[in-house]
Parts: structure tokens; sequence; C-alpha cells
């Protein structure tokens, strides 16, 4: 509609001219504003597309809470840091007690070959 038949429509409902302007021009400056099937169909078009992207993050955010069960937190990790630290450290010890108990024998069983070598050779 234009403004020349909005007036004419107005003033035939009784409206002064007055009136009739002033409603035209309201009209007018608020009628760009107005949505067009175009723009609420653009806007459904994105809305679906916006939906398409939620699904998509809802998906991807199932996938790393599934990914997230395996990974192991820092309280965790220290607990098992803290008792790989104490079995190394017993397998040291008994290492080491070991290498001196073998070093030992062997001063025990040299000594014993060169002292029955000295009384029998």
């Amino acid at each position: 509609m234009n403004a020349i038949e909005i007036l004419s429509k107005l003033e035939s409902v009784d409206f002064t001219a007055d009136q009739a302007r002033a409603v035209t021009e309201i009209f007018e400056k608020h009628h760009a504003q107005l949505a067009t099937r175009d723009d609420v169909k653009a806007v459904r078009e994105d809305f679906k597309m916006i939906r398409e992207d939620f699904k998509t993050m809802r998906e991807d955010f199932k996938m790393m809470q599934e990914n997230f069960k395996y990974l192991a937190t820092k309280d965790e990790l220290k607990a098992t840091s803290d008792s790989l630290q104490v079995i190394i450290d017993s397998t040291v010890t008994k290492a080491k007690y070991d290498l001196v108990r073998w070093i030992v024998g062997a001063i025990i069983v040299n000594g014993l070959i060169a002292t029955v070598l000295k009384f029998f050779a």
C-alpha cells in the first residue's frame, strides 16, 4: 500500500486529514521495520541451522564425556605414582641387599679358596 491509498482509506472512515496524515506517517516510518515473509523465512532457516549446530554440539559433548571417563585425575595419578615409588624403592633395596650378599659371599669363597690352596699346595 502506498501513502495515498492509506490516506484515502482513513479519510473514508471519518478520519480528519491531519489524523490520516499522522497515521500514514507513522505507518511509513515503521513499515520498513516490519518483517516480510522472506525475512521470516530467512530467520526460520537460520534457526534450523542453529538447531542442527546444537545437535552436533550435543553429540560432540557426549563423545567428550565418554572420553573423559577414561582420563585419570591428578589425585589418581599421584596415588599411582606414590605406589609405584614404594614398589621401586623396595625393589632397589632388595637388589642392593642381594648384591651385598653376593659380594660378601664371593669374598668369603675367595678367602676359603685361597686358604685351601695355601694348605694343600
